[in-house]
């Protein structure tokens, strides 16, 4: 959850996260003792979650022998204005640092501490961030303007061979409203270094009809070889709203969600310079990818193909062994009453709830806002459930990508044990229990290992997770049978339907036409995937596999793998009897010493905590340790634990929480559901120095 939280003991900031740009230009050179990198004017716009678009100035002034004062005011399009100035000083000569007072919503002053250094990935740029309560609240940039400079032939005033002046068609490809076709027009500016952008773009049905358009304007700054800007656009919340088969209220989510912040990048093309490749972003996340083909010209390229304008790496990137920042888990609505042992939190189709599951087989709907004091219940199918404190229960629900309405449940059935999967619509807001029709039934010989989760893929398949059957060792040897779907992951389609089933099998499945297989398998050989999820960015499956007596396990699940169980625990041998073949390793392991029931969470696709990006963040039921693990480094915890070529990191000690599951909002920031009843978000926490006041503070 991105926006801001109340901590326990602490005033809520109203002013919550968001990433801001600051452009700044230098009014004058600074006083002798002075440190340059920290002075000078910065023109102000950004974007805040919860009260909308900001804009202002920031000054950072210098006085005698070197002393800095940071000034500023803030106007946010929620109608008021805020204004703040502190003391600031250098530390370790690397940052600069100083701390804001303001008011909560109750008019209580709460106090902010800001620190910026230098961006080695960005000479000139500083970097970084706003926190409260030692947790991270916002994150910026501040990019120093240059002083303007005379058109050259490199830069020229208008038109001639400047590849960011004329007229452009459009054509692109939106992640949430799909392909758009338009025109954009760029044309100089009485500063050299800036360029004016007119455009629009048109987004169309199935059928080819257009469903909506929209337009655009904003200045553009040419720098190196590159034209951006930024845009506020609804960011097709009006025209999506038709979409989500009334889960949120279409006359409401418009003036709810506000206007969304998009930040553009250009530049030429390799292979042809009449054409502009680039991206646009929501909080650092490709949102849209198109091409601008100068009129007049032809051009071959493909949105989907052409390499979009390289992000900044991340530090995870760059050294997967780097130590992380301190972390924490942090309880994110404190308000709300507890649930009943909740087991999976999942974003909300709209971006702007998050979904709770309790085992015992309620769902309901939250608002990702802070404050917040009540959750709505969106389906209760407690009547269907078999539950009985132990491992049964609704255990997975997953919403369809398509944003119609439609959702799928895995749970054990109250008849008979058998796990059930079955599809259900979304009616005026909320779930039908009446629009419930199977998928799947599989028999449960005993009560555990169920697995039960259920998750879209990007091919938009539906893969489902089940447990070898239960007892102990999988006695019936279901996890290396592939004549049974036990101790597997499935990929159906439930799109289609075929003679004999009600979901089609899809043609690519690995043992389609093994007839001694079920077409269903994707993977198989394992004891009991609790919780498996897709990156975001790569596509790739991860899974937390819980072990049997000695080693618990990540794997990263691929097409027709076989995973070891019950030939084996982990890296070792479990029963030497059994075979199997080809059996693949997994990530990393670790000892029953450590922990004894691996909860698997996501790999981390956030902005709020820039370290932990490209990482898989997972823990251990009875542990209460929080770890990630990346590939290509040479970090291990302690003893025991097993892993080729990789980094595991210990991010959270000891949470004093039994976590049940992970889950990501819809802007990739974490939650845990933990068992007593209460909803998570891991946070960034400050350092004793970042929380030092400055002098004279």
């Amino acid at each position: 959850m991105s926006s801001a939280r109340r901590f326990p003991g602490r005033a809520v900031l109203t002013l919550a996260a968001g990433l801001a740009v600051l452009a700044g230009a230098i009014l004058a050179a600074p006083p002798a003792g002075a440190d340059p990198r920290f002075v000078g004017t910065f023109d102000a716009v950004g974007h805040d979650v919860v009260l909308g678009a900001y804009e202002g100035v920031v000054d950072v002034s210098a006085g005698e022998g070197g002393a800095l004062r940071v000034s500023g005011s803030l106007r946010f399009a929620a109608g008021f204005e805020r204004a703040f100035s502190a003391e600031a000083r250098v530390v370790d000569g690397v940052r600069l640092s100083f701390p804001v007072i303001e008011e909560d919503g109750s008019g209580q002053p709460v106090r902010l501490t800001v620190s910026f250094r230098e961006d080695a990935a960005a000479p000139g740029a500083l970097a970084g961030a706003w926190r409260l309560a030692r947790a991270v609240r916002r994150r910026a940039e501040w990019v120093r303007r240059v002083e303007p400079v005379e058109p050259t032939d490199a830069a020229p005033a208008a038109g001639g061979d400047d590849p960011f002046v004329g007229a452009f068609t459009i054509q692109g490809k939106d992640t949430r409203e799909g392909r758009y076709s338009g025109a954009v027009t760029l044309a100089a500016a009485d500063d050299p270094g800036q360029r004016r952008v007119e455009g629009v773009v048109r987004f169309e049905r199935d059928d080819g009809t257009e469903r909506r358009s929209e337009s655009f304007a904003a200045t553009g700054q040419v720098r190196e070889g590159r034209l951006s800007f930024a845009v506020e656009l609804r960011g097709g919340l009006d025209g999506a709203t038709d979409r989500l088969g009334g889960l949120l209220d279409p006359d409401a989510e418009p003036d709810r969600a506000g206007p969304v912040r998009f930040t553009a990048s250009y530049r030429p093309d390799d292979d042809d310079g009449d054409v502009l490749v680039g991206a646009w972003r929501v909080d650092r996340r490709v949102r849209r990818r198109d091409t601008w083909t100068r009129e007049g010209a032809a051009s071959d390229a493909d949105p989907e193909s052409e390499p979009e304008p390289e992000p900044t790496p991340a530090p995870s990137e760059r050294d997967p062994d780097a130590p992380p920042p301190e972390l924490a888990i942090v309880e994110a609505f404190p308000e709300l009453p507890r649930f009943r042992r909740p087991v999976l939190v999942t974003a909300a189709p709209g971006g702007d709830a998050l979904v709770v599951v309790e085992q015992g087989g309620r769902v309901f709907l939250v608002e990702d806002r802070p404050g917040i004091e009540r959750a709505e219940l969106f389906i209760d199918l407690s009547n269907r459930v078999s539950f009985a404190r132990g491992e049964q229960g609704l255990l997975g629900l997953a919403f369809h990508p398509s944003g119609d309405g439609r959702f799928v449940v895995g749970y054990t059935d109250v008849r008979d044990g058998s796990s059930v999967v079955a599809r259900l619509e979304s009616r005026d807001g909320r779930g039908d229990p009446g629009s419930l029709t199977e998928l799947l039934r599989v028999e449960q010989p005993f009560r555990n290992h169920n697995g039960g989760h259920v998750a879209f893929g990007s091919d938009g398949m539906l893969y489902v997770g089940l447990g070898d059957g239960g007892a102990a060792g999988d006695p019936l040897g279901n996890a290396q049978n592939l004549q049974t779907l036990l101790g597997s992951i499935l990929r159906i389609d439930i799109d289609r339907s075929s003679d004999d089933r009600p979901y089609a099998i899809p043609s690519d499945n690995p043992f389609r036409r093994r007839r001694s297989a079920r077409p269903e398998v994707w993977a198989y050989g394992l004891r009991n995937p609790w919780r498996f999820s897709f990156d975001r960015a790569t596509g790739e499956l991860w899974a937390g596999d819980v072990g049997q007596d000695a080693h618990e396990e990540i794997d990263v699940i691929e097409r027709g793998g076989n995973y070891g169980w019950r030939a084996r625990e982990g890296f070792v041998p479990f029963d030497e009897e059994v075979a199997a073949r080809g059996a693949r390793d997994p990530v990393v392991s670790y000892p029953a010493e450590v922990g004894r029931a691996v909860i698997g969470g996501h790999v981390y696709r956030g902005a709020a905590i820039p370290w932990l990006e490209g990482r898989y963040v997972f823990t251990d039921f009875f542990a209460g340790v929080v770890w990630s693990v990346t590939r290509g480094g040479s970090v291990l915890p302690g003893e025991g634990w097993r892993g080729d070529g990789v980094a595991v990191h210990e991010l959270v000690t000891d949470t004093g929480v039994r976590i049940s599951s992970w889950g990501e909002d819809a802007a990739g920031e974490l939650h845990a559901t933990g068992f007593d009843g209460r909803i998570y978000e891991l946070v960034e926490v400050a350092t004793a120095e970042d929380e030092a006041p400055a002098s004279g503070d």
